[in-house]
Protein backbone atom coordinates (compact mmCIF):
# COMPACT_ATOMS: atom_id res chain seq x y z
CA UNK A 1 0.00 0.00 0.00
CA UNK A 2 1.20 3.93 -0.60
CA UNK A 3 0.41 6.19 1.55
CA UNK A 4 0.02 10.04 0.90
CA UNK A 5 0.53 12.69 2.67
CA UNK A 6 -2.48 15.30 4.21
CA UNK A 7 0.45 17.65 3.55
CA UNK A 8 0.50 18.13 -0.11
CA UNK A 9 0.93 21.56 -1.95
CA UNK A 10 -1.36 22.36 -4.65
CA UNK A 11 -0.64 21.48 -7.95
CA UNK A 12 0.14 17.83 -8.31
CA UNK A 13 3.69 16.21 -8.86
CA UNK A 14 6.68 18.48 -8.92
CA UNK A 15 10.16 16.24 -9.83
CA UNK A 16 11.91 18.97 -8.63
CA UNK A 17 10.29 19.00 -4.74
CA UNK A 18 11.64 16.67 -1.98
CA UNK A 19 10.91 12.86 -2.41
CA UNK A 20 10.72 10.25 -5.34
CA UNK A 21 11.17 12.05 -8.19
CA UNK A 22 12.21 9.23 -10.79
CA UNK A 23 12.24 5.96 -10.76
CA UNK A 24 14.52 3.97 -12.33
CA UNK A 25 13.95 0.30 -13.75
CA UNK A 26 15.55 -2.42 -16.76
CA UNK A 27 13.13 -2.17 -19.23
CA UNK A 28 12.40 -2.98 -22.90
CA UNK A 29 12.46 -1.13 -25.87
CA UNK A 30 8.97 -2.17 -26.77
CA UNK A 31 8.00 -1.18 -23.20
CA UNK A 32 9.55 2.48 -24.20
CA UNK A 33 7.22 2.60 -26.92
CA UNK A 34 4.32 1.66 -25.22
CA UNK A 35 4.82 4.75 -22.62
CA UNK A 36 5.00 6.79 -25.59
CA UNK A 37 1.99 5.49 -27.48
CA UNK A 38 0.28 6.09 -24.05
CA UNK A 39 0.69 9.53 -23.95
CA UNK A 40 3.90 9.89 -22.44
CA UNK A 41 6.70 12.04 -23.50
CA UNK A 42 10.45 11.45 -23.69
CA UNK A 43 12.29 13.90 -21.75
CA UNK A 44 16.34 12.73 -22.54
CA UNK A 45 17.45 9.62 -24.21
CA UNK A 46 21.47 8.82 -23.38
CA UNK A 47 22.35 5.75 -24.86
CA UNK A 48 20.77 2.77 -23.34
CA UNK A 49 18.82 5.18 -20.36
CA UNK A 50 15.36 6.46 -21.86
CA UNK A 51 13.56 8.85 -19.86
CA UNK A 52 9.79 9.27 -20.39
CA UNK A 53 7.67 11.59 -18.54
CA UNK A 54 4.13 11.34 -17.94
CA UNK A 55 1.16 14.28 -18.21
CA UNK A 56 2.10 14.79 -14.57
CA UNK A 57 5.24 15.45 -14.78
CA UNK A 58 6.24 12.14 -13.14
CA UNK A 59 9.74 10.66 -14.90
CA UNK A 60 10.76 7.08 -15.49
CA UNK A 61 13.81 6.10 -16.38
CA UNK A 62 14.32 2.81 -18.69
CA UNK A 63 17.44 1.02 -18.90
CA UNK A 64 17.11 -1.28 -21.91
CA UNK A 65 19.04 -4.26 -22.04
CA UNK A 66 21.49 -4.64 -25.21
Amino acid sequence: MIEQSPALHPGGHDRMRAGLNHLAVHGSAEAVGAALAAGWTTRTESGRSVHPVDAQGFELEVVVAG
